[in-house]
């Protein structure tokens, strides 16, 4: 294949990879880690995944995400907490819980309310 062929086809690449949406999933948890980028990649996203939430606040920090899924229960920071840090580091991102627990579900959804008045 001619060299231009091939450059054209970086490019094109290169486009497709910038439109793609993308992810951060914060989660100890690998299954559901895993499981959260299958759905995601589905979904077109390009996921990254951080598995304690001190990793997931540098690489919020280090590049833009479409969203960002925490875990309610990391192993290192509560997912409130997590996104109070994410705020206060002007991180642009859609911020969502993701839980295995229905206690840990209804207290993220306590939150989020409590945070509209």
């Amino acid at each position: 294949m001619p060299a231009n062929i091939l450059s054209d086809v970086d490019s094109v690449a290169g486009l497709v990879e910038r439109a793609l949406r993308t992810a951060l999933v914060v989660n100890g948890d690998p299954l559901a880690a895993r499981s959260l980028e299958l759905i995601l990649s589905a979904e077109a996203f390009k996921v990254e995944i951080a598995a304690c939430g001190a990793e997931g606040l540098r690489m919020a920090q280090e590049r833009p995400y479409d969203v960002i899924i925490l875990d309610a229960n990391l192993p290192d920071i509560s997912g409130p907490e997590a996104t109070r840090q994410l705020r206060l580091a002007h991180v642009k991102a859609t911020v969502a819980f993701s839980s295995t627990t229905p206690a840990t579900a209804d207290s993220a959804s306590t939150l989020h309310l409590s945070e509209r008045h």
